[in-house]
């Protein structure tokens, strides 16, 4: 399978131009690159890249993100299954300690949490915390504990396929920083446009340390500043579908998955699902059909799937 293009004419998103959202695609694979690179990468001037991204960030509500798989810390997903909802169930869980996100979801689960959490014991009280609130109208409850994730590049804003190309994989090989470093990913995680100077007095870490701790875990591949878009702002939807597959087809499967435009974010995980993907579409209809293709064209991989519709207005924590 190859990468399709849209149409030089048509954009994805009803809000944007073709710049924008080439700009879009170049800011998903590095968020702080500069702004006169992404002017020669599409052949504009620099103030037209300033004046969209200051547009895209201030109008549309996108936000600076940092990917980083960290052996120091877990991410676990927690999808649970309701007979029904009780009435402030959603403010209640939002409340739960070490919760990045939570999505209220249609399909065949209600809810999905995404934590962080240092060790396997935090997890076990977070999910028995969840039980305990969610008391007798509990149907199912599902943990994923989660290996590895990355943004594969939004492509379905990419126009020009010499872009394509830019895109560099997260590596597979997880480090483990020290407790020093572990504070600085951590604090840029909540925080990833902070300063040099902020960071080195919120971690104690000197600037010049920092500035080379990041150059080196963005050469080696640890990390990857991405973009986190405001979906409902640009006229999209952003939903999810958790796919069980035959391991040995992983190399293949994955393979699909970095060439599949709608397909922007993946986690791979340990438990019921082995894939949880996030899916761009501009309506449901959309999605459902983007799904079937994806279930379709991997008939022989894909052993049990199921898809959620989330509501789009969900914001992360970090």
């Amino acid at each position: 399978m190859q990468v399709v293009l849209r149409n030089k004419m048509v954009t994805f998103s009803r809000k944007l131009d073709k710049i924008s959202e080439n700009i879009l695609y170049l800011l998903s694979l590095d968020s702080h690159m500069p702004l006169s690179t992404i002017a020669k990468h599409l052949g504009v001037t620099r103030r037209i890249v300033e004046t969209r991204v200051k547009k895209l960030f201030s109008h549309y509500r996108v936000r600076h993100q940092l990917i980083v798989n960290n052996k120091n810390l877990l991410r676990v997903t927690v999808l649970i299954k309701l007979g029904y909802f009780e009435p402030n169930l959603i403010d209640s869980l939002k409340k739960a300690p070490s919760l990045v996100y939570l999505k209220e979801t249609l399909g065949s689960y209600d809810i999905m949490l995404l934590f962080q959490v240092d060790d396997l014991d935090e997890i076990q009280s977070i999910v028995t915390n969840l039980a305990k609130a969610c008391k007798n109208h509990l149907q199912a409850l599902e943990t994923i504990t989660h290996d590895f994730e990355d943004s594969l590049g939004y492509k379905v804003f990419c126009h020009e396929a010499k872009l394509l190309s830019l895109y560099q994989p997260l590596t597979r090989k997880i480090p483990s920083f020290s407790k020093e470093e572990n504070l600085l990913v951590q604090a840029i995680q909540q925080y990833p446009d902070l300063s040099y100077q902020r960071l080195s007095e919120t971690t104690s870490l000197s600037q010049k340390r920092i500035a080379l701790s990041l150059k080196q875990w963005k050469r080696e591949g640890f990390i990857r500043y991405t973009i986190h878009p405001a979906y409902n702002r640009l006229g999209l939807q952003f939903h999810n579908l958790c796919v069980k597959t035959n391991v040995v087809h992983k190399k293949k499967f994955e393979h699909y998955l970095l060439n599949n435009p709608h397909i922007h974010w993946f986690k791979t995980g340990k438990g019921r699902w082995d894939y949880i993907l996030s899916i761009c579409s501009t309506t449901i209809a959309q999605f459902i059909d983007v799904n079937r293709m994806i279930r379709s064209e991997n008939k022989h991989i894909i052993l049990d799937s199921s898809a959620l519709i989330t509501k789009i207005d969900v914001r992360r924590k970090y």
